[in-house]
């Protein structure tokens, strides 16, 4: 079982180096909905009915916004929080919301590479508009992440979505508001830098 540890930023104290089967459940935020997601975080620390050993949680603010402290504290009560800044520089749509998905996955490839955080089974990218249906989430997620890759490898789920003004009517994408993602760091190398 997982044993309780308060939140910290990576790189203050070692994490372990090696796999393990959790989740890390990313929330980014700036400004303008720092709000909705801090009532989102609390939603998902209070479904949990005791200490998560199922996930870690990592809030990712954007550079110019701060971390509301009691959320997190409040998080950290069922989760192994984190707290990260994005140091990209985007703003706007998509830009920004790119931006600080991209420095949030650079950040796990530091902090896996450096061995401050465990190269997790899946990575969530959960956006503040999120909101789960079922009281146990997070259990959904594994067991539908466990579904997929019993085939073979998978790198990224998420629901398909339809074009926009940016790429044509026409285009697909996985909508990155609400996907998981594999935590193998080679395919977050991968999607960070290349």
């Amino acid at each position: 079982g997982a044993t309780r540890q308060d939140h910290r930023e990576v790189g203050q104290q070692p994490v372990s180096k090696t796999r393990n089967d959790k989740i890390l459940i990313l929330l980014p935020f700036w400004k303008g909905d720092r709000p909705q997601a801090m009532a989102l975080a609390r939603l998902l620390a209070d479904l949990e009915p005791g200490y998560s050993g199922a996930a870690d949680f990592a809030f990712v603010a954007r550079r110019d916004c701060k971390h509301d402290t009691p959320t997190v504290n409040h998080v950290s009560k069922k989760f192994n929080t984190f707290t990260c800044t994005s140091q990209r520089q985007e703003v706007g749509w998509p830009q920004g919301c790119n931006g600080i998905f991209f420095g949030a996955i650079d950040w796990c490839l530091r902090g896996i590479s450096k061995g401050k955080l465990p190269a997790y089974k899946a990575i969530f990218n959960c956006a503040s508009d999120s909101c789960p249906l079922v009281n146990d989430g997070i259990m959904y997620l594994h067991s539908e992440w466990d579904r997929l890759t019993r085939g073979g490898k998978v790198y990224v789920a998420g629901a398909m979505v339809g074009g926009n003004r940016m790429n044509g009517p026409d285009s697909k994408h996985i909508n990155g508001d609400c996907t998981l993602l594999s935590g193998d760091p080679e395919f977050l190398f991968w999607l960070a830098k290349q």
